[in-house]
């Protein structure tokens, strides 16, 4: 997808280089991870393939490690991408504090690891137990995003989306951080068959 293109998806603003790359990365793998630092705008760089089409998913679920992130994100979603009309572009929040989306049905989803983790595992306590195969349908067919990686607590919450995307080698994601060292990153991509997005100013 060209430049304008995502321009437009952005409201006429020029995408970053590292969007740009990323948008080429998930429409070739449609598996990847981005180390890039605060400000570097990876929140529209997981939302752009998605809005674009660029990844087959008709979902995208945005995975924090906090409540207090999910609000920031939502917005940023809502007010920055811009679709053409008639496409739906509808974001919720699914948080034990803000529970907009139980059943995970909007396009995009903005949610805490523990809730999406919980409801592809079908143990969401907030889910009626006749409910939970939707859940779990819903986040296992859609489009993952897990922002902030490092803040996952590792025995748990990592342990398992890494189990899950290991072994599900047709779900599409991106898994975003500020601080994982290359070594790491490149055995992760290893381990899930994953691209690693190219440093800022290296996209070329």
């Amino acid at each position: 997808m060209s430049k304008p293109e995502l321009a437009e998806l952005l409201d006429g603003r020029e995408p970053l280089e590292s969007q740009l790359a990323a948008a080429a990365v998930m429409q070739r793998s449609g598996r990847a991870i981005a180390v890039l630092p605060t400000g570097a705008g990876k929140t529209l760089l997981a939302a752009l393939p998605f809005a674009a089409g660029l990844v087959p998913p008709r979902q995208m679920v945005f995975m924090t490690p906090l409540r207090s992130l999910t609000s920031a994100q939502a917005t940023a979603l809502r007010e920055q991408i811009c679709l053409p009309p008639g496409r739906p572009w509808q974001v919720r929040q699914q948080t034990g504090a803000v529970p907009e989306d139980p059943l995970f049905c909007a396009p995009v989803t903005v949610t805490t690891f523990d809730q999406a983790l919980s409801s592809a595992l079908q143990i969401a306590y907030s889910t009626a137990r006749g409910r939970r195969g939707i859940n779990a349908g819903a986040i296992l067919s859609a489009y993952l995003v897990a922002d902030e990686l490092h803040l996952y607590p590792r025995d748990q919450a990592l342990t398992t989306l890494l189990w899950l995307l290991k072994n599900r080698p047709d779900l599409p994601f991106l898994l975003m951080t500020a601080t994982l060292t290359r070594p790491v990153a490149e055995a992760l991509a290893e381990l899930l068959r994953a691209d690693i997005l190219p440093p800022i100013g290296d996209a070329d």
